[in-house]
Protein backbone atom coordinates (compact mmCIF):
# COMPACT_ATOMS: atom_id res chain seq x y z
CA UNK A 1 0.00 0.00 0.00
CA UNK A 2 1.40 3.29 -1.23
CA UNK A 3 -0.10 6.18 0.62
CA UNK A 4 -1.70 8.94 -2.03
CA UNK A 5 0.33 11.45 -0.14
CA UNK A 6 3.66 9.73 -0.73
CA UNK A 7 5.92 11.23 -3.86
CA UNK A 8 8.11 8.40 -5.36
CA UNK A 9 10.47 10.43 -8.17
CA UNK A 10 12.67 7.05 -9.30
CA UNK A 11 13.98 5.96 -12.53
CA UNK A 12 13.46 2.55 -11.31
CA UNK A 13 11.42 1.37 -8.57
CA UNK A 14 10.28 -1.93 -7.30
CA UNK A 15 8.62 -2.49 -3.82
CA UNK A 16 8.08 -6.34 -2.44
CA UNK A 17 4.61 -7.56 -2.23
CA UNK A 18 3.24 -6.56 1.16
CA UNK A 19 5.11 -3.32 1.40
CA UNK A 20 3.67 0.11 2.83
CA UNK A 21 4.99 3.38 2.80
CA UNK A 22 3.01 5.83 4.93
CA UNK A 23 2.32 9.88 3.93
CA UNK A 24 4.13 12.26 2.97
CA UNK A 25 7.18 9.62 2.62
CA UNK A 26 9.58 10.51 -0.02
CA UNK A 27 11.37 8.23 -2.02
CA UNK A 28 14.01 9.40 -5.26
CA UNK A 29 16.48 8.53 -7.50
CA UNK A 30 18.11 6.48 -9.82
CA UNK A 31 17.19 3.06 -8.62
CA UNK A 32 15.22 1.75 -5.28
CA UNK A 33 14.44 -1.51 -4.86
CA UNK A 34 12.56 -2.62 -1.53
CA UNK A 35 11.90 -6.06 -0.19
CA UNK A 36 8.30 -7.65 0.74
CA UNK A 37 6.90 -6.39 3.86
CA UNK A 38 8.78 -3.34 4.01
CA UNK A 39 7.76 -0.05 5.88
CA UNK A 40 8.46 3.07 4.78
CA UNK A 41 6.83 5.65 7.74
CA UNK A 42 5.21 8.72 7.96
CA UNK A 43 8.17 11.83 6.33
CA UNK A 44 10.78 9.65 6.04
CA UNK A 45 13.12 10.21 2.77
CA UNK A 46 15.18 7.86 0.80
CA UNK A 47 17.27 9.87 -1.44
CA UNK A 48 20.26 12.78 -1.03
CA UNK A 49 23.33 14.08 -2.78
CA UNK A 50 23.66 12.65 -6.52
CA UNK A 51 19.89 10.51 -5.19
CA UNK A 52 21.58 7.23 -6.57
CA UNK A 53 20.63 3.58 -5.83
CA UNK A 54 18.98 2.03 -2.33
CA UNK A 55 18.17 -2.34 -2.40
CA UNK A 56 17.40 -3.31 0.62
CA UNK A 57 16.36 -7.13 1.33
CA UNK A 58 12.84 -8.23 3.33
CA UNK A 59 11.65 -6.55 6.63
CA UNK A 60 13.33 -3.28 6.30
CA UNK A 61 11.92 -0.37 8.41
CA UNK A 62 12.25 3.42 8.23
CA UNK A 63 10.67 5.16 10.97
CA UNK A 64 9.66 8.57 11.00
CA UNK A 65 11.36 11.19 9.81
CA UNK A 66 14.84 8.87 9.41
CA UNK A 67 16.66 9.02 6.16
CA UNK A 68 18.73 7.37 4.15
CA UNK A 69 21.03 9.31 1.97
CA UNK A 70 21.72 7.48 -1.91
CA UNK A 71 24.64 9.74 -2.71
CA UNK A 72 26.52 6.22 -2.95
CA UNK A 73 25.30 3.47 -3.45
CA UNK A 74 23.56 1.70 -0.45
CA UNK A 75 22.55 -1.75 -0.02
CA UNK A 76 20.55 -3.26 3.52
CA UNK A 77 19.66 -6.84 3.94
CA UNK A 78 17.17 -8.58 5.83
Amino acid sequence: MIDPTANINCDEFVCGEGTIIRAHAEIYGTKVVLGRDSFIDEYAVIGGGSAGELTTGDWFHLGMFAQVNTARPVTIGE
